[in-house]
């Protein structure tokens, strides 16, 4: 095993373990099929044992090469150990590998997804009804319930699961078998080699399976890190943005790993995990993109696109999401601060012409000019919303509906009904569009992300039953050929 892979997985879920478990399917696959007598299969089985057990001695070299581990086979049970090899080689047994390793990868970097989204939707909960300002293009654009926001991020993590979740189907899928490109002519049962690994199923097609689906398999795992970690680093950018403020709404507590100090100015409180998180997701990028370049241009055949970016992408992947949780876990929220921000800015302006339309027959051009002409005037005097004089929007409605045409030009609002067109709580309260901010969307939508994790959980628990379910089979089998 090379140091990079050393650095990654642990003494038995590492190249060896997997090629270890390839050779006991082998075994029992070739017993079944006849080419090999008992004989010969009870002392490979001896042999595979012992070299196990060698394999956990301290200092020792644990590698998935089986160009390595045959001499040493040999050494221990004799030239006809190398009986295992029929029907396979080395392009089958690292393309095999490849996808044993991604497996269990995969699913840990599910599970702390989860667990992000988790903890997202525990902020979500604790906040739900609170307001606060989301932007595009850089300003205001509307003040929104701290769960609508959430429920955004939630649902965006949500497509992420099932990116991952298509990467994995297409991950469990097995080549072994193939031999080098065009199979062999001992009938070595591919399928039973794919049960007892606890495939999904067998590629079938033997070029496929070992030099171009392997492509793809280790493309879609670095696409589904690529587009997780640009949602993470959108993230983690809207929340950076605030700490140019004096005061944000959402800020860090501050405690070791979690926020740093300036060596010369007191008042400074650096958000070092937010910092991290956003770096990280850079990071899982390139890491993808070495992977994209690599892979790209090459005749199929050569070893570029069977290299452990995918495996290392996944290991970046689980650390952001343990970090997004992690951060999101340690988010405070300042009601006061946000709505003092929401409140600030004519955001709710668009529902003032939206209630002209609908109550007033208001033309929806005419009220949109008048809205327009508030928020210019507002703005010139410096007046927040809920200070906008209603003498004073009554004229400038006058004008845009004489400009109109429309008689009497008379705005047909009293001056309760007019602030309180001007007032995001408001524009919340009367959305009506599916998967808007109003509370009866916000609270359906959390509850059905809720209920989205669990499913996904559960999804998870069955991943992990069904590959505990295959290596009791082979276990079972195994001991039946020593």
């Amino acid at each position: 095993m090379n140091q990079e892979a050393s650095d990654r997985v642990g003494p038995l879920d590492d190249e060896y373990h997997w090629l270890s478990q390839m050779n006991k399917a082998a075994n029992v696959a070739l017993l079944e099929a006849g080419i090999i007598d008992m004989a010969t299969a009870r002392n490979n089985a001896r042999t595979i044992a012992a070299l196990d057990l060698a394999m956990l001695r301290p200092g020792v070299v644990r590698t998935g090469d089986y160009q390595q581990i045959e001499p040493q086979l040999i050494a221990i049970g004799g030239i006809e150990v190398s009986t295992l090899h029929c029907g396979r080689s080395r392009v089958d047994i690292v393309a095999t590998s490849r996808r044993l390793l991604l497996r269990p990868a995969i699913l840990g970097a599910l599970d702390v997804l989860n667990a992000a989204r988790q903890a997202l939707m525990d902020l979500g909960q604790r906040h739900k009804r609170s307001l606060l300002p989301v932007y595009t293009q850089g300003r205001q654009s509307a003040g929104v319930p701290v769960g609508h926001y959430i429920s955004a991020y939630t649902a965006a993590l949500d497509v992420e699961f099932d990116n991952l979740k298509q990467a994995y189907d297409t991950v469990n899928q097995s080549p072994l078998g193939a031999g080098a490109v065009a199979t062999s002519s001992f009938p070595l049962n591919r399928q039973r080699l794919s049960d007892l690994l606890g495939f999904a199923c067998v590629i079938e097609n033997s070029l496929f399976a070992n030099e171009l689906s392997i492509i793809g398999a280790g493309a879609k795992v670095v696409s589904a890190a690529t587009s997780a970690a640009i949602i993470v680093g959108t993230l983690a950018s809207d929340l950076e943005s605030q700490y140019a403020r004096t005061t944000p709404w959402f800020t860090i507590a501050e405690g070791p790993g979690l926020t740093g100090t300036s060596s010369s100015m007191p008042h400074k409180v650096n958000p070092t995990l937010l910092n991290h998180v956003r770096q990280q997701a850079s990071v899982l990028i390139g890491t993808a993109m070495t992977y994209t370049l690599r892979s790209h241009n090459v005749p199929h055949g050569m070893p570029d696109s069977k290299r452990s970016e995918p495996n290392l992408a996944m290991a970046q992947y689980t650390q952001l999401m343990n970090d997004v949780a992690r951060l999101v876990r340690h988010l405070d929220f300042d009601e006061a601060v946000a709505r003092q921000e929401v409140d600030a800015e004519y955001s709710a302006t668009p529902e003032l012409a939206d209630v002209l339309q609908q109550l007033h027959n208001v033309p929806f051009h005419v009220g949109h000019h008048f809205a327009s002409a508030l928020v210019r005037y507002g703005k010139a005097n410096g007046w927040r919303p809920a200070h906008f004089p209603y003498d004073v929007a009554r004229s400038l409605y006058a004008d845009s509906a004489r400009q109109a045409g429309i008689l009497p030009a008379v705005l047909p609002l009293d001056e309760d009904a007019f602030k309180t067109s001007l007032s995001s709580a408001n524009l919340v309260a009367r959305a009506a569009c599916l998967g808007g901010p109003q509370p009866a969307e916000v609270d359906r939508m959390m509850t059905a992300g809720l209920a989205r994790i669990a499913a996904d959980a559960a999804w998870l628990t069955k991943q992990r039953d069904a590959l505990a379910a295959a290596s009791a089979l082979l276990d079972t089998a195994f001991a039946s050929t020593q």
